[in-house]
C-alpha cells in the first residue's frame, strides 16, 4: 500500500490517464494534413517491407526515426489514429516525469513536481499530441538530453558523456536541430563554468556519442545518393524560406509554395536539367545565403521578427487575445527566471552552477534556432528550462514572505 501512495507511482498514474484522455478524446477517423501524410506514407512503406520510400522515392526530406517508430506502433497495435495518440501522450509523460527528475536535481524537490505539472498542462504539447508529428518524441528526446546534461555536469565522466552524445543523437534522428539544445547546453557550459574546461576530453566521447547513432543512417545516405548527407534534405527548404521577405520569413502555404517553386524552376532552367531532391535543397541553401549577403539589413529584421515568434507566439491563428496572451506568460515566465538567477547568485552548491548555465543554454538555442526557423514549436522542447526556474524563483518569493511575516 506504501508503494501505491509514492509520489512517483501516483504522478505516473496521472500521467498515463493524461494520455488516456488524449487518445480517448481525439477524432479517431480525421484527415491527415501538415506533414502527417509524408510520416504516414514512410511507415506504410517501412511496414511493407520496401524499405524508407516516400511516393516511391528514397526518404531523405527528414531523419528516420519518427516513421520507424511510426511503423513500430502499426505493426504491434494496428493502423489506428486514437494508439498512436495514446503513444504520443505517454511520450509526453516521459518526458515530463524526465523534466521532474532534472528540477528534482537543479531547483530542490517542491519545484520538480510543479514544474511537473506546468508541463503536464501545458496546451502547445496537449496540442501536438493529437497528431502524428515528430513533435512528442522529439521533446522526449531533447528531455532526455537535459536529464543526460545535467548528470554530465554534476559528474563528468567519459560514460556520462558518451551517454549525453547518444541521447542528442537520437534527437537528431528525429529532426536535425536535435543537436542545437547539446550545442546550447555545452557551450553554456564552457563559457560559464571554469571547471568545463578540466574535462575538455570528454568532449570526444560526447562526440563519439552522437556518431554512434547517426552514423548508420548518413551511411544509407552515402549510398542511395552518393554524397554526404549527415541527416535530411530539409535544411535548404527551411533556411531559404527564412530569408523570404515576401513571406516575412515564415511559412504560408501560398506565398512561400508558389515562390519556392518558382526560385527551383529559375535554377533548372539555368542548369539545363531537372534537379534532384539533394540539388534543390543546396539551390535552397545558396539561395538563402545570396539573400544574405545581398541585404543583410532585411534579413536581420527577419531574423528579429523569427526571433519574437520563436520566444513568444507558441500558437497560431486569428484569436489576438489568445496568441498575445500566451506572449505575456512566456515572458512572465523568462523574467521569473532571470530572477531565479539573480537569487542563486553566489550560492556554491553544485546545483546551483547549473542554473545560470541551463538558462544561457535555452537563449542560445533560441538564437542558434531562429537564424534558420521561425516556427515556435521547435522550441517547445526546451521551455521547460526556464519553466522550472520560474517555479524555484516563486517558491523563494514565497518563502521569503512567510519568513518575514514570521
Amino acid at each position: 500500500m506504501r508503494t501505491f501512495r509514492s509520489p512517483w507511482v501516483i504522478a505516473v498514474l496521472l500521467l498515463v490517464l493524461r494520455a488516456i484522455l488524449l487518445a480517448v478524446t481525439s477524432d479517431g477517423s480525421r484527415s491527415l494534413h501538415g506533414d502527417e501524410p509524408a510520416y504516414d506514407d514512410v511507415a506504410r512503406s517501412l511496414l511493407a517491407g520496401h524499405g524508407f520510400l516516400y511516393h516511391g522515392e528514397p526518404w531523405i526530406w527528414k531523419p528516420p526515426l519518427w516513421p520507424a517508430v511510426l511503423a513500430g506502433i502499426r505493426s504491434v497495435f494496428g493502423d489506428c489514429l486514437r494508439t498512436t495518440v495514446l503513444f504520443q501522450g505517454l511520450f509526453d509523460a516521459g518526458s515530463t516525469l524526465l523534466i521532474g527528475l532534472t528540477a528534482h536535481r537543479v531547483v530542490g524537490a517542491r519545484a520538480a513536481w510543479i514544474t511537473m505539472a506546468v508541463v503536464a498542462l501545458w496546451p502547445p504539447f496537449l496540442r501536438e499530441s493529437r497528431l502524428i508529428q515528430t513533435e512528442p518524441l522529439f521533446t522526449l528526446l531533447v528531455s532526455l538530453t537535459l536529464f543526460l546534461f545535467v548528470r554530465y555536469v554534476l559528474r563528468p565522466t567519459h560514460r556520462a558523456a558518451l551517454l549525453l552524445g547518444v541521447g542528442a543523437g537520437l534527437a537528431a534522428m528525429i529532426r536535425p536541430n536535435g543537436l542545437m539544445p547539446l550545442a546550447g547546453f555545452l557551450l553554456a557550459w564552457w563559457l560559464l563554468d571554469r571547471r568545463a574546461r578540466a574535462h575538455a576530453l570528454t568532449l570526444v566521447s560526447v562526440a563519439l556519442g552522437v556518431l554512434v547513432v547517426i552514423s548508420p543512417w548518413t551511411i544509407r545516405n552515402a549510398k542511395v545518393f552518393h554524397t554526404l548527407i549527415p541527416f535530411s534534405s530539409g535544411g535548404g527548404d527551411v533556411f531559404a524560406m527564412g530569408t523570404s521577405v515576401a513571406a516575412n520569413g515564415r511559412w504560408h502555404h501560398v506565398i512561400w509554395v508558389n515562390e519556392r517553386t518558382a526560385l527551383i524552376r529559375a535554377e533548372e532552367d539555368r542548369v539545363g536539367r531537372t534537379l534532384d531532391v539533394v540539388e534543390r535543397d543546396r539551390a535552397l541553401l545558396v539561395i538563402g545565403a545570396k539573400r544574405w549577403l545581398e541585404a543583410p539589413g532585411a534579413q536581420l529584421r527577419l531574423w528579429g521578427l523569427r526571433l519574437w515568434r520563436t520566444l513568444a507566439l507558441p500558437l497560431e491563428g486569428t484569436n489576438e487575445w489568445l496568441r498575445f496572451g500566451f506572449a505575456g506568460s512566456l515572458f512572465a515566465i523568462y523574467a521569473l527566471a532571470l530572477l531565479r538567477l539573480r537569487r542563486g547568485a553566489g550560492e556554491g552548491e553544485d546545483r546551483e552552477r547549473l542554473v545560470p548555465v541551463l538558462l544561457l543554454a535555452f537563449c542560445l538555442y533560441a538564437l542558434m534556432l531562429s537564424i534558420v526557423a521561425s516556427s515556435s514549436r521547435y522550441v517547445e522542447p526546451m521551455r521547460p528550462v526556464p519553466m522550472m526556474l520560474a517555479v524555484s524563483a516563486v517558491l523563494g518569493l514565497w518563502a521569503t514572505r512567510v519568513s518575514r511575516r514570521n
